[in-house]
């Protein structure tokens, strides 16, 4: 990396001289001009911005020290070499106030110099070097910002992220508005005819199809993700319902006309804070569960149709497959396809029914079960653990302990207790 310089000095033979006697392509330096007064400096230093400046204090029209106090001010980046025929202190003085990076003394000693202008120049590329680096991340970052973006904005949906002040820092470095009309719409795309899932070529044409749509919005479209479950695509927006409505209608037109898929959508209502995303979140996927009763292809805002019964409906079924089939490995995923819906709404959509998460409910249905099996004295309290879904006793155990308060050999003890003092009072 070649450094310019450039030299303003009204004396000739030490101009030429410094132009002529320093080895500059071996300094990894060239000269970028000349000017024999600080005026005439002053207005090619504009239009070239050398990296360092060599400049005699005494010069007709403007002084050195005057077009170095110029050219800090303008050209904070440019490094300022001062030569003076003066040995004074004051001229000294102001040199430094100035931050010259050197102050020599005439006549000008070459060997002192070349030590200066290597000094100057390591302090150069070091400067670019970290400007480089700057550069570097910068770009990086800005790359890495829709990612950034996505993953801030999917921790805030799912509650992961509560801390206001680290909100508030994420979202000012990311552009995003921390109070305004935000939406979030969950998306079940399916094939229109099956109801199963869109093909892996149908997803990438989706993906084009709403960023396409998406695109309207501007800056107020904040993010685009999903099919973590094969059909599921959520939208944040920070738009009117009116525009969010008409856009919607618009995507699922294109959707059903280019690849025969339905689109269902449900829309949360509207949040003034991206705090909120997490509950807009959940009304969402309320809201979108009406097509298991209105029907699917079409748009559902929460509230439109809440009614408690319809809601219920699937958490019921959830109940009753659980009942079926505690003894067994059940997990979210599998009851979310037995009901024909997605992971995310079965979990939201419980929770907002009964107040408890789907693995809680399942915990408490084993464990029901299991202490019913251990009136029976012929249990074996392995057998017990294997018939309510568990493959460890010693977790069993420690699960039993945690929802009665007793381990299941002791919960055991307690009935055997509880049915002497009843037949003794029986007797009596």
């Amino acid at each position: 990396m070649t450094l310019s310089v450039f030299i303003a000095d009204d004396e000739r033979i030490q101009r030429e001289g410094i132009v002529k006697h320093v080895p500059w392509q071996q300094l990894g330096m060239t000269i970028a001009g000349t000017a024999e007064d600080g005026e005439e400096a002053l207005q090619k230093i504009g239009s070239l911005q050398p990296d360092i400046l060599i400049t005699d204090i005494k010069m007709p029209n403007m002084n050195g020290l005057e077009l170095a106090a110029s050219i800090r001010q303008r050209y904070p980046r440019t490094r300022v070499i001062i030569i003076s025929g003066y040995n004074e202190f004051e001229y000294a003085r102001t040199a430094i106030e100035l931050s010259a990076n050197a102050y020599l003394l005439k006549p000008v000693n070459f060997d002192e110099l070349l030590e200066v202008l290597r000094s100057v120049a390591a302090a150069c590329l070091d400067e670019q070097r970290n400007d480089s680096d700057r550069q570097n991340l910068s770009r990086m970052l800005e790359d890495n910002k829709p990612a950034v973006t996505g993953q801030f904005l999917r921790d805030l949906l799912y509650g992961q992220l509560i801390d206001p002040h680290t909100i508030a820092d994420k979202a000012q470095y990311l552009g995003i508005p921390e109070v305004g009309d935000f939406l979030l719409i969950t998306m079940i795309i399916e094939e229109a005819s099956t109801g199963s899932r869109p093909l892996d070529r149908n997803k990438r044409q989706i993906y084009q199809t709403a960023q396409m749509k998406l695109k309207d919005f501007g800056k107020r479209f904040l993010w685009m993700g999903g099919f973590a479950d094969e059909q599921e695509l959520l939208w944040v927006v920070c738009a009117s319902e009116t525009e969010t409505r008409e856009m919607l209608d618009d995507f699922r037109r294109d959707v059903n006309e280019t690849l025969h898929l339905s689109v269902t959508a449900g829309v949360s209502r509207v949040k003034s804070a991206l705090t909120e995303l997490s509950d807009a979140h959940r009304e969402a996927a309320i809201a979108v569960s009406q097509r298991f009763h209105v029907g699917k292809n079409l748009t559902f805002y929460n509230g439109d149709a809440t009614n408690g019964r319809k809601n219920a409906e699937p958490v019921n079924r959830i109940k009753e497959i659980i009942e079926e089939q505690y003894a067994g490995s059940i997990t979210v995923d599998e009851l979310a396809k037995l009901v024909f819906l997605t992971p995310n709404y079965i979990s939201n959509l419980f929770k907002e029914q009964t107040g408890e998460t789907i693995i809680d409910y399942l915990t408490k249905t084993r464990m029901r079960h299991a202490a019913k099996l251990l009136e029976d004295p012929s249990c074996k309290i392995y057998e017990i653990a294997e018939r309510t879904g568990f493959n460890s006793t010693s977790y069993f155990s420690v699960v039993f302990k945690n929802i009665y308060g007793q381990s299941p050999k002791e919960y055991r003890e307690s009935l055997k207790g509880w049915r002497c003092g009843n037949e003794e009072a029986e007797n009596s």
